[in-house]
């Protein structure tokens, strides 16, 4: 399977193993539903899920059929293109504005909730004779 994207050089994972920067291609072994997850700086991560059903070659009776007597090479070649979103840029200002007012929920405990009350009735045990 080939994972292209637009634009490329994105790192490209495939259930959540590194195949490289794109365009990056793998091979496999069995059909079924996979895990993709594309990370470029500046864009928005991209996470799906991509079911490949086997060709008709693949599909029992028939794969005894392909894979002992047919005299010829199988090539099952998927193309997973994939359209990046850039990430919308934030102002300094915007981004400061941001941490000052999470400070000040913090600190009238808004944005934190407060700790869990202290519960301690675990027995000690001495260590050594």
């Amino acid at each position: 399977m080939t994972v292209r994207t637009n634009p490329p050089g994105a790192m490209v994972y495939v259930d959540r193993k590194p195949i490289g920067l794109s365009p990056a291609s793998t091979n496999y072994v069995y059909y079924g539903t996979r895990n993709f997850e594309i990370v470029r700086d500046g864009y928005r991560t991209e996470r799906f899920l991509r079911r490949f059903n086997p060709p008709w070659y693949a599909i029992p009776p028939l794969d005894f059929v392909s894979e002992s007597l047919w005299p010829f090479e199988k090539r099952d070649e998927r193309i997973i293109d994939v359209q990046l979103t850039p990430t919308p840029s934030v102002s300094n200002d915007a981004l400061i504005a941001s941490g000052e007012q999470l400070r000040l929920q913090a600190g009238q405990g808004v944005a934190v909730p407060p700790p869990p009350p202290a519960v301690n009735n675990l027995p000690i045990v001495p260590l050594g004779p």
